[in-house]
Order: structure tokens, then sequence, then C-alpha cells
């Protein structure tokens, strides 16, 4: 088979702990943040976010970030079992940076194999930001099943802090925030008769410019890039979803990506899917995350996702294989 195809993808966040749940809701345009009375901001004022579990009831991150991830891999697992597919396969789980080093891989690893065993051969861990997530759909090779996951939390004391000091975070005297949120995705890749999702592989670029760059910083040229590399011999998308974490040079950046990919993209920008209003920014989990919603719905479904770093990726996800 050429190509990739999704046989399953679970999800957790603010709007559920399943797939089906969670595009429901945010189809609805349901919302899912609120003001935790636990955490104050600059402004005085408790900050905003979308938690699937309060604050106070997982301060330890670990389990945290486990928890997220071990629900969004039970809902693919029941999506699997419900088609009778049912066995071990390796997986790629991409955790936070903050919970990285041999000494919590081996913690994760642990509960992995004492809960998930019967369903994970070998784990392997990786690091990075929305872009290397949405990339994970290529970290095999397609011809046989694996998982590919990601998860991350930013309700934490120490990151809120840290947003605060770099004035990232959203709060009534900075619009341009983040709203700190959390979650998981699990998809199952691999052949398979009828799979849920089907995509031509995976676009990457890397963005070279720099926002601080004043004189000639640019940025948008390699987010364009991958959008319109995605549907080079493609149909036109019917939906467009985009990792935005509300920064100011984050939006920038996509206006002018949208505005030069080309009209099927640019006809996309009035109703572009994000997540951040409706459930926060569940940070590195977000590429997935939006994969995994790409997954259902109307199709084809453009996903674009961006990096720290400078990677951009974007992905076309279709109903069905492309028959030539």
């Amino acid at each position: 088979m050429s190509g990739i195809a999704i046989q399953a993808a679970g999800v957790n966040c603010p709007a559920g702990d399943n797939l089906q749940s969670v595009a429901a809701a945010l189809r609805m345009g349901e919302r899912f943040i609120a003001q935790d009375r636990g955490m104050i901001g600059v402004d005085g004022f408790p900050v905003v976010m979308g938690a699937v579990m309060p604050p106070e009831k997982m301060r330890d991150y670990h389990h945290r970030i486990y928890m997220l991830f071990e629900t969004a891999f039970v809902d693919c697992m029941a999506q699997l079992a419900a088609r009778d597919i049912r066995m071990r396969a390796p997986l790629v789980l991409q955790l936070p940076e903050m919970v990285g080093g041999s000494e919590s891989e081996a913690w994760f690893r642990r509960e992995i194999e004492d809960r998930l065993a019967p369903r994970v051969s070998e784990v392997r861990f990786v690091y990075g930001e929305a872009a290397e997530a949405l990339a994970l759909l290529q970290a095999r090779a397609p011809d046989t099943l694996h998982y590919v996951a990601a998860v991350d939390s930013l309700i934490d004391a120490r990151l809120i802090d840290w947003m605060i000091v770099q004035q990232r975070l959203f709060s009534s005297t900075n619009p341009w925030g983040t709203i700190p949120g959390e979650g998981a995705a699990v998809l199952a890749v691999g052949p398979g008769g009828d799979p849920m999702a089907w995509l031509p592989g995976i676009t990457r670029q890397t963005e070279t410019e720099k926002p601080e760059d004043t004189d000639r910083g640019i940025l948008g040229r390699a987010l364009a890039a991958v959008m319109r590399d995605a549907l080079d011999g493609q149909p036109a998308p019917a939906r467009l979803l985009v990792d935005l974490n509300g920064s100011r040079d984050g939006t920038e950046e996509f206006g002018l990506a949208v505005a030069s990919a080309g009209p099927a993209v640019a006809g996309l920008a009035d109703r572009v899917e994000t997540l951040m209003e409706q459930i926060g920014y569940p940070g590195a989990a977000t590429g997935l995350i939006l994969a995994a919603l790409a997954c259902q719905g109307e199709r084809p479904a453009l996903v674009a996702a961006r990096s720290a770093s400078g990677l951009r990726v974007g992905a076309l996800f279709r109903a069905t294989e492309d028959p030539a």
C-alpha cells in the first residue's frame, strides 16, 4: 500500500475521553475552558485553563501524563476491538520535555509493561512539539501495525509560572497568550481493510526565519509550502486544522501561510479549526490530536503543525486510498 492507513485514533482531552464524543463536542462549538481559582495570574484573576483533571486532584506530573496517555490508548484499543483487531504492536510515545531523562523513561516503561503488555510489544520514547508529533505518523514502515502517541500537559504550576515570566500566558492583560491545556492521542497505523482514514504521506519543511529578526524575519513560507505540498495531486480539502497557541508570531505566520498556499487553502481561512479556544492548548500533543480529529467528519482534511525548532509538517487525511 502506498501512503499511510489509520486504523484507529484514540483521544483524551477536556472535551472527552474518546474520539467520537470529542469530535461531536467540538463540532457543536462547546467550550471546556474555565478559570481555576487555585492559580492566580499576574492580573490578579484566576488562570483560564482547559483541564482533564483539576490540578489539585493530580499534582504528580508523571502520573498525570501517564493517565492522560492511557485513557487515549484505551479508546484506540476499543476502536480496534470493535473491528476484531487484537494484537500486540510496538509503540512510539512522544513525552513532554519536562519528564525527559532515563529515570523518567524507566518509570513510564514499567507502567506500560505492567498495565498495557497485552497490546504493547515494545515502546520507544521520543520528544518534540506539535510538528514532531504529527510527523510520528511516518515513524515506522507502514506495512506492519504499530501505535504512535503523543501526550502533554501545561496544567502544572511550574509551567504556568514559566509562561507568566515569559509573558506567554493568556490573561486580561495579555490577549496574545496561551490558554494552558492538556491531552493525548494514540493512533494505530498499518495495513488492514477499510481503514478509518488514509493519507498519501507527510510533508515537511524547516522555517529558517526567526520572529526576533525584525530586519528580514517573515514567518510563513515553510508552513505555506507544507500545506501546498500536501495538496499536490490531491483533491481540495474540505477542512483545515492548524495548531495555533495564541501567540502573535504564530498567528501572523498562519496568516501569511494561508494566503500564499493557494486558493484551496485560502478558501478555508475563515473556518480554520484550532483547539485553544475550546479546550486550551494541549502543547506537544496537539499535532496528533488534530490528526485524530481529521480522521472523523468531512474529508479531505488538511492538518498543519509547527514547532519552535523550525519544523513545519503538513498532512492531508482522506476517507479512502487514492485509487491511482
